[in-house]
């Protein structure tokens, strides 16, 4: 190990942060080929805490440490670059975004101004978000997390006293956030990965190396090199040991680890743990010294920071327009990056990081603040994009048309379960089941609004979990129990009435599914074992809820259609066309078939009506996706719009009526 001492540049390290941005622009260049590259962002976290908590520590013990002097820097050495590329995916979307999708952009590009858009992303994550690979400012959270670790660790290391507390406080916030990251995972993913009290294990860690490389005491060293020692290592060998376990813990990780494994969570220590050991080899250790300090990847290193932010927009627009598989659009958008990091980083990172006059920081401070601007403005719809025409206008307005939970109060059942009502009438109206059941709410709102002292509707909802007891898709931690929860409140009396409605193609097509919490498995085909007995507790549900004397409705699924933006052909030099033609019907498609005949046998064994939303939206040829006024009729493919579902959903109306379905109905 190295000798203990204030920090000193380190060619390594840049080579560390050329390893860490070229494994995140492969994965999203091409994930099939680095399916871990995602973990090039833990590299650069583990990074930024050692450096950061370097610079305070050797300029708090050397007195000159400023609040205001570290904030200076990081505003010349952040903001430049920054403030370019949202201008320039402000101008992008301007070019190629309908109205919905540039209002989107304007929020990201306001809460990326502000270093807070991993908040933004973590309340937009959920069933309906908008594919990450859709989102040209999704990178930027990163950004935003180790900014709010900037704001609150100086102060933090300025504060605590006395050496032997910090080296405390620093381990147990490192370990406290470790711990929250693992726990989180399992119920809010999307919280453990955006938010910072989840992430900031990854840069204590480097400040624990910092605070270790600077006073880590001599028997502390002896203690490690006698160990050492033991196994035939001296110092020279412990450096090359760390050094080579580093890079392999990393290498492994960047092609062992998928989108697949719950990340980050414990996974996350594998990336972070060989990072940590690559810094604490030091500079003279061979990995640090012949690979990492070579002058290309050091040069990579440099311009690291630039071709991060430029590499995602370029490679999302295209595939917005949906061109980013057509031939060399990749390989163009990365070379693309480089070329434009590479400009950033000479013309503009570094003369200004180096600049010394206030008004730098105070004029980028500007900046960011013009940005902030024009993300509200954009959000709001005060800047309307190019194709913000009349041909236009219904595919933006299908694609935000989507009403759920509207006018309804939020309330926690006793059990835990949130659920929305509306209405004062004794008896209750229950709508159970996924993201299927709440396309309805828009006719039953028109209904419950004419008397709402008449009846209470309940929407007891999880997007993507199906309203079947014990059976639950695995990749949706919410669904653990909600199905048996919300069975146990149907036995409630004072609810009359249950629709249920779901996702049942998806749910035994596509996705996995676990039963009773067990080992996730591929979707049950009908005829199988497993398919019997899911099929099995959704009958005794929907029988112990017609022995006591409820109505039972079960609502088929709507024939997929297409999204939109779908219907819109955008390519690259920003030419368009709409094309919009009615979809044959899908009443024969042999996936659907077998598991309609299922729900409809339930319903006949157990005297429940069906809905079958082919009966309005199909004849006996196609399905129709606009109406005869020419608006479109999908929120996306599998969800009808809410200004549809009101006018048309008409069936829906029989549920909001106790004992209106016949014999013949069932």
């Amino acid at each position: 190990m190295r000798e203990p001492g204030p920090l000193v540049y380190r060619p390594d390290i840049d080579g560390l942060r050329a390893v860490a941005v070229t494994a995140v622009v492969a994965y999203h260049a091409a994930p099939a080929l680095v399916p871990g590259g995602f973990v090039g962002v833990d590299l650069f976290f583990v990074i930024s805490g050692f450096l950061i908590s370097s610079i305070i520590l050797t300029e708090r013990d050397q007195g000159r440490f400023s609040l205001i002097g570290f904030y200076a820097r990081r505003i010349r050495r952040l903001f430049p670059a920054l403030i370019v590329v949202l201008a320039a995916t402000a101008t992008a979307g301007w070019y190629y975004l309908l109205p919905h999708e540039q209002a989107a952009l304007g929020r990201h590009i306001a809460a990326g101004a502000l270093y807070y858009i991993n908040f933004t992303l973590k309340e937009e994550s959920g069933y309906f978000d908008t594919a990450a690979e859709e989102k040209p400012l999704l990178h930027l959270w990163s950004l935003a997390v180790e900014e709010q670790f900037y704001i609150v660790w100086p102060i933090l290391l300025l504060v605590v006293a006395g050496r032997r507390r910090l080296l405390m406080v620093l381990a147990l916030i490192t370990a406290v956030s470790l711990v929250a990251n693992v726990i989180t995972i399992r119920r809010d993913p999307a919280a453990a990965f955006f938010l910072p009290q989840n992430r900031f294990w990854e840069l204590g860690l480097g400040a624990l190396i910092a605070f270790f490389n600077l006073y880590a005491p001599n028997e502390f060293r002896q203690k490690l090199l006698s160990r050492a020692g033991v196994l035939g290592l001296g110092a020279r060998g412990l450096t090359v040991v760390a050094s080579v376990l580093g890079l392999a813990l990393i290498l492994a990780a960047t092609f062992g680890l998928s989108r697949d494994v719950p990340y980050p969570g414990a996974w996350a220590l594998i990336p972070c743990l060989g990072a940590a050991l690559i810094i604490a080899a030091g500079p003279e250790a061979p990995v640090n010294r012949w690979l990492l300090s070579h002058s290309p990847v050091v040069f990579v290193g440099l311009i690291s920071y630039p071709l991060y932010l430029w590499h995602w927009p370029l490679l999302a627009f295209p595939t917005i327009v949906g061109a980013i598989d057509e031939p060399g659009v990749r390989a163009t958008a990365v070379a693309l990056a480089i070329v434009l990091a590479t400009a950033t980083y000479l013309l503009l990172e570094r003369p200004l990081r180096h600049a010394r006059t206030v008004t730098v920081p105070a004029t980028l401070m500007a900046g960011s603040i013009v940005c902030l601007g024009l993300g509200l403005m954009t959000a709001v719809g005060a800047l309307r994009p190019r194709l913000d025409a009349p041909e236009y206008a219904d595919i933006s307005a299908a694609a935000g048309d989507w009403s759920y939970p509207g006018a309804m109060t939020r309330v926690n059942a006793p059990s835990g379960i949130r659920l929305y009502t509306y209405g004062s009438g004794t008896d209750k109206v229950l709508f159970f089941g996924d993201s299927n059941v709440e396309q309805y709410w828009p006719r039953v709102e028109v209904l419950a609004r004419a008397a709402p002292e008449r009846q209470t509707v309940i929407f007891a909802t999880i997007g993507g979990c199906p309203p079947i007891p014990g059976v639950a898709r695995s990749d949706s931690p919410r669904c653990q129990g909600f199905a048996q929860k919300v069975a146990e409140l149907a036995r409630d009396p004072t609810i009359r009435t249950v629709v249920l409605s779901a996702n049942w193609r998806g749910h035994f097509l596509t996705g996995q599914i676990s039963i009773d919490g067990g080992a996730p498995a591929p979707p049950p085909r009908i005829g199988t074992p497993e398919a019997a007995q899911i099929f099995g507790r959704l009958r005794a549900m929907v029988g112990e809820m017609r022995a006591a004397g409820k109505e039972v409705w079960i609502v088929l699924q709507i024939p997929l259609g297409r999204a939109p933006t779908g219907w819109l052909e955008r390519r690259l030099d920003g030419s368009t066309d709409i094309i919009i033609r009615d979809t044959p019907r899908r009443n024969a498609d042999a996936n659907w078939l077998p598991i309609r005949d299922a729900l409809v046998a339930i319903a006949n064994a157990t005297g429940a009506g069906i809905i079958d939303p082919m009966e309005w939206l199909c004849d006996e040829t196609q399905c129709r996706t606009r109406t005869e006024d020419g608006r479109l009729v999908h929120y996306d493919r599998a969800h009808l719009r809410a200004g549809y579902v009101r006018e048309h959903a008409r069936d829906i109306d029989k549920t909001m009526t106790f004992g209106s379905a016949t014999s013949a109905q069932r």
